[in-house]
C-alpha cells in the first residue's frame, strides 16, 4: 500500500498545473459526494448552474372521476380530497427529507410557492412521520403545505422515483409530470406556472 500512494504522489508530481488542479477539484468532488450535505449542496450548485434544467414537458392527461377522490390528509389531520383543490391549477410534489435531490430542489420550490401561492394550489407529500417533517421544516425555514395520502396515490399521478411533481391544470389534466430535481424558481418554470392561469 506505501509503494502505491508514493507512486501515486510521484506521478502527480510529474502532471502540469492543469492536471494538479483537475485532480484535486475530483478529489474535492468526491469528498463531498461522500458527506451527506455535501452532496446536497454539490446538487444544489449543478441544479442552479443550468446543469439539470429539464425541458418542461406537457403530458395532457386528463384524471378521471375517480382519480379526482383521491383522499389526502393536511398536516393538522384533516381529510381533503383531490378534486377540493382543483379550482386553481394544482402543483403536486412528492418527497422525503432524506432524499437529496428533494432537499436540492427544496428552495426553488419555497421561493415559488411565495411567488404563486395565491393563484397555484401546492401540495408536498411525504410518507414519513409528521415529527420529522416538522423538524426539518422548521430547521429550513420552509413554509409549504404538507399532506400526507389516506388512499393510494392514482395510477396518473403515481412513481417510484423521488422527487416526483406534478402540475395539474384547472381543467383537471396534467400537462406536467417530472421526476428528479428541477429548477422550479427559474424564469422559464415561472412562466409555465403563470401559463397555467
Amino acid at each position: 500500500m506505501i509503494k502505491y500512494v508514493k507512486r501515486k504522489i510521484e506521478n502527480f508530481k510529474k502532471k502540469s498545473l492543469g492536471g494538479k488542479i483537475g485532480d484535486v477539484f475530483f478529489l474535492l468532488l468526491i469528498i463531498m459526494f461522500l458527506m451527506p450535505n455535501g452532496r446536497v449542496m454539490m446538487q444544489r450548485t449543478m441544479l442552479y448552474s443550468g446543469l439539470f434544467n429539464k425541458t418542461v414537458t406537457t403530458d395532457n392527461i386528463l384524471l378521471t372521476a375517480e382519480d379526482l377522490t383521491w383522499q389526502l390528509e393536511d398536516f393538522d389531520g384533516k381529510p381533503i380530497q383531490l378534486k377540493e383543490l382543483t379550482d386553481k391549477p394544482v402543483f403536486l410534489n412528492f418527497w422525503a427529507t432524506w432524499c437529496p435531490p428533494c432537499r436540492a430542489e427544496m428552495p426553488s420550490i419555497e421561493k415559488l410557492y411565495t411567488l404563486k401561492k395565491e393563484e397555484v394550489n401546492f401540495v408536498f407529500i411525504s410518507n414519513e412521520p409528521k415529527e420529522k417533517i416538522a423538524a426539518f421544516m422548521d430547521k429550513n425555514g420552509y413554509d409549504l403545505p404538507l399532506y400526507f395520502a389516506r388512499t393510494q396515490t392514482p395510477e396518473p399521478l403515481y412513481s417510484t422515483s423521488l422527487p416526483t411533481t406534478v402540475v395539474i391544470n384547472k381543467n383537471n389534466t396534467i400537462v406536467h409530470k417530472s421526476t428528479g430535481m428541477h429548477h422550479w424558481s427559474s424564469d422559464a418554470s415561472i412562466a409555465f406556472i403563470e401559463g397555467l392561469q
